[in-house]
């Protein structure tokens, strides 16, 4: 009976935990996948319900994980950077000064010690990060149409960029900016519980890095929408595309199939959506970076199709 019972219990508790899990993979792909067609400006006919923001909440969720070892990697090569010259200085400072740099790390350590203190700093970082990184990407939208990029930094260069790893790099960063105010929310909610002043900053504290996690699939959808579209070889209707504007596939709804559709003589760029029964048979014949064929300098490799 109690092996049996700890069974359901077990049971019970895998259910709950499946159910939570399922959620956020759905919370995470809806932002992700909501976002990356609005930056890129394609209307679909996406339900509130629907199993694609799972699977698009998988993807995000792999290349979340996918983030970690290189974070770990570059914890690891800072904290041999500083070590090696920490265990040299060891060495060469004399008696005086070792003491006065203990000192110091226990003023370090009491400074944090105090869940006020801690709970600001973490707001500040936390502000800093959301305001004038994570949030920039909203400047971006209807990419596909929009006659130029809009050129903020490093954005514009992660969004033509052919190399892949700039863009994993970045994505990084956010989930390190997070990891450490998250860290700091976790050493607060460690430490007794606090009163008055110090319950209200933990509280805000809790809020951005909730924030934060939210704008985690916002930028994953922001930075996925440089992903090559498949180039088709015809449009519906039996006109071949090179004798007709450059056509890509952009969405493929439950109702509607939408196409980029590129007329480089007159200068003009379009999405046309047509009902999927009227559409037949997609024949892909390429990948293209689109963004960057549009986008790139002349002269680049992408700009030059």
């Amino acid at each position: 009976m109690d092996l049996g019972a700890k069974l359901k219990e077990i049971a019970g508790s895998w259910a709950s935990f499946a159910a939570l899990g399922s959620f956020a993979l759905y919370l995470l792909g809806y932002l992700a996948l909501r976002f990356r067609l609005t930056f890129l400006g394609i209307g679909t006919d996406l339900a509130v319900l629907d199993e694609r923001y799972f699977y698009e909440g998988a993807e995000f969720a792999v290349y979340l994980v996918s983030a970690v070892p290189i974070l770990l990697l570059i914890v690891l090569a800072l904290s041999v950077c500083a070590w090696v010259p920490y265990r040299l200085l060891r060495f060469l400072l004399n008696t005086r000064t070792k003491a006065a740099m203990r000192r110091r790390g226990r003023a370090l350590a009491a400074w944090c010690a105090s869940p006020v203190r801690l709970s600001l700093a973490g707001i500040a970082i936390s502000i800093v990060v959301i305001q004038f990184v994570m949030r920039q990407p909203f400047l971006y939208s209807n990419l596909l149409v929009a006659r130029e990029l809009p050129d903020h930094g490093w954005l514009r260069g992660l969004l033509l960029t052919e190399e892949e790893g700039w863009r994993s790099l970045y994505f990084t960063g956010l989930v390190a900016a997070t990891a450490v105010t998250t860290s700091v929310a976790f050493v607060i909610a460690g430490q007794a519980r606090p009163g008055g002043l110090a319950r209200a900053l933990r509280a805000v504290l809790v809020a951005v890095v909730a924030i934060q996690f939210l704008l985690l699939p916002v930028n994953y959808g922001f930075l996925i929408t440089a992903t090559p579209l498949p180039r088709v070889a015809s449009l519906p209707g039996g006109e071949t595309v090179p004798r007709a504007p450059d056509a890509w596939l952009a969405w493929e709804g439950k109702e509607g199939v939408t196409y980029f559709v590129r007329d480089k003589a007159n200068e003009r760029r379009s999405l046309l959506t047509l009902p999927r029964k009227d559409v037949g048979r997609i024949e892909v014949t390429g990948y293209d970076p689109v963004l960057r064929l549009l986008f790139a300098s002349p002269g680049t490799g992408a700009a030059q199709r």
